[in-house]
């Protein structure tokens, strides 16, 4: 069997197996933004004369409590209904985000590596294993290193979609990348660094091509006065988003 083959192959049974990761984490974030809906929708109607708040410490066993310094917070029947309504939304909202990208990288780096060892037959682990480590690093010309083997080095084409060219769409993948670290690493606080990164990404693209969303992430409305802020219509945009480039990536490889 070719090498060609065998890249398809890999290729193909990865991406199918990203698919399915991919409705999982967004499975289960739909289950707890019903939850969310859920207990507001309690807390809205409740009229027990004897409930005055919740305490997010009461239920931990003796054992596990602090008891130097234990701090009890509570809510009290409005705040919950606040916390459900939009705090806990976006909060999961969020999380989808750090666990979707987590589930793409981990694909993509996959591939990346068993791909590079049809690419390069004599490799030694040790190179692989550097390789692999730096997939996301930049070269000259500022694209990563996983990003360069796909476009240049085996030469993957998108056919003509939605999402552009693979290039865009590893440009739209790295601003996507670059708000979730933002999200991860300062509170959805983007830093001076994060905004210069997803201004030149933007300004690569065609200006046609700026005012999909799509292909450009500078119209999804993520981002408000350089804070991430994410809700159920971004979450939509998001799945809908992998899901179409998880299919142009079987595609790709397909032909």
């Amino acid at each position: 069997m070719s090498n060609l083959i065998l890249m398809k192959e890999i290729a193909t049974e990865r991406f199918l197996k990203a698919h399915i990761e991919v409705m999982q984490v967004y499975n289960e974030t739909a289950l707890l933004v019903n939850s969310c809906h859920v207990a507001r929708e309690r807390y809205e109607n409740m009229k027990d004369p004897n409930f005055t708040h919740l305490s997010t410490t009461r239920g931990i066993p003796p054992e596990y409590r602090l008891s130097d310094f234990e701090i009890d917070y509570v809510f009290s029947q409005n705040d919950l209904i606040e916390q459900y309504r939009q705090h806990l939304i976006e909060a999961i909202c969020k999380n989808y985000l750090v666990n979707i990208v987590s589930v793409f990288d981990v694909a993509l780096e996959d591939i990346y590596e068993k791909l590079l060892q049809l690419y390069h037959v004599d490799i030694s682990e040790k190179k692989l294993n550097a390789l692999v480590r730096a997939a996301w690093m930049y070269n000259k010309e500022e694209k990563s290193n996983l990003r360069n083997f796909f476009v240049n080095d085996l030469g993957l084409q998108a056919a003509e979609s939605d999402e552009g060219s693979l290039d865009l769409i590893f440009d739209r993948y790295e601003e996507i990348r670059e708000i979730r670290h933002a999200t991860i690493h300062n509170n959805g606080l983007l830093s001076p660094k994060n905004k210069k990164k997803l201004q030149k990404i933007n300004e690569n693209l065609p200006p046609a091509l700026r005012e999909n969303s799509f292909v450009s992430l500078m119209n999804t409305g993520f981002i408000h006065n350089d804070i991430v802020k994410l809700d159920i219509k971004d979450l939509c945009f998001l799945r809908a988003w992998f899901y179409k480039v998880i299919s142009c990536f079987l595609k790709i490889f397909e032909s």
